[in-house]
Order: structure tokens, then C-alpha cells, then sequence
């Protein structure tokens, strides 16, 4: 045990109290970059749907086999 307390210990304290952390709020990294990539990511899936010929074919024949169309006849009177 007294071998422990007479040799030097290479280990500092670091006191971190005194100094304050700095919140760094950017415009840029917290809204716009989420914003741009978001609006990016979009164009990507839609770009994506429409210029696939497999998946396009899908999406436009799922949406013109659920319309129904209604032949309307008229009278002219005269």
C-alpha cells in the first residue's frame, strides 16, 4: 500500500465547471439542409414512380380501372 500512495500519478483533473458549452443554433445545418434533402428525397421517389416504365404502367392502370364513365344522351328541343 505504500508503494501506491508515494508514486506519481500521470492523470490530470480536467474541471470543466467554469467554462460554459456554447449551443451553435445554424439556420443552415438545422433547417434548410433537413429541409433541402427532404425536398430531394421526394423528387427521388416520385421521379422514381413516374419515369420507371414497370411502375408507371402500374400506378396509371390501378387508377383508370377504378373510374367509371357515364354516356349522357340530350334532346334538343326546338
Amino acid at each position: 500500500m505504500d508503494d501506491n500512495q508515494n508514486s506519481k500519478s500521470t492523470f490530470t483533473v480536467v474541471d470543466y465547471s467554469d467554462k460554459k458549452e456554447k449551443k451553435n443554433y445554424n439556420f443552415t445545418k438545422s433547417v434548410f439542409v433537413p429541409f433541402c434533402s427532404g425536398i430531394l428525397g421526394t423528387a427521388l421517389v416520385i421521379g422514381t414512380c413516374f419515369g420507371v416504365p414497370s411502375i408507371k404502367d402500374k400506378i396509371v392502370n390501378n387508377s383508370n380501372n377504378n373510374e367509371s364513365s357515364t354516356v349522357l344522351t340530350s334532346t334538343s328541343r326546338r
